[in-house]
């Protein structure tokens, strides 16, 4: 099962998603809920790994550590400004933004976090940033060459297709 499927089997008045590797842990669940109370404008927490520690992934492959910045440098230019971390496998929404987001979200590959951020940017839904303890976990599934440049063709192409499953569908931001 993919992420955007099961986010369509939540039915609880917030829901998200953690990478199964548990590079974060369980506990910062907790942070969410408290962000979520504290913050009822909020419609989007999403975590940020580099903000919290500056050792969060100390030991990481440098490769990765450079893909890393630099598609989150492309992602600050061509999609989402303002948001440090993109792809922290770490995100929840409140029912209204999750399913709103999710029955438009439609990239397959590991750039549908960037696909997210931006129709939560177009849909008028506020998005939060949140400091997570995190930890560089071995056995990656990304392939540094293959990915990078289909992520890097992902992420040129996000902004139309948002713009094309918008311009289609309905929807009504939270209050």
């Amino acid at each position: 099962m993919n992420v955007k499927a099961g986010m369509g089997h939540i039915h609880t008045p917030f829901g998200g998603f953690m990478d199964a590797d548990l590079a974060t842990s369980l506990p910062e669940i907790f942070k969410v809920m408290l962000a979520f109370a504290e913050a009822p404008e909020a419609d989007v927490v999403i975590g940020d790994r580099w903000s919290a520690n500056p050792q969060n992934g100390e030991g990481r492959n440098p490769i990765r550590r450079a893909m890393s910045l630099t598609f989150n440098r492309l992602t600050q230019y061509f999609s989402v400004e303002g948001i440090k971390d993109t792809q922290a496998g770490f995100k929840f929404f409140r029912a209204t933004a999750l399913h709103a987001i999710f029955d438009r979200q439609k990239v397959p590959g590991f750039a549908f976090d960037v696909e997210i951020l931006v129709l939560c940017e177009k849909m008028g839904f506020k998005i939060m940033t949140m400091p997570i303890l995190w930890n560089d976990v071995a056995g990656s599934t990304v392939n540094p060459l293959v990915d990078s440049l289909r992520m890097m063709r992902e992420l040129v192409r996000i902004r139309r297709l948002v713009d094309m499953t918008l311009g289609q569908m309905p929807f009504t931001a939270s209050p």
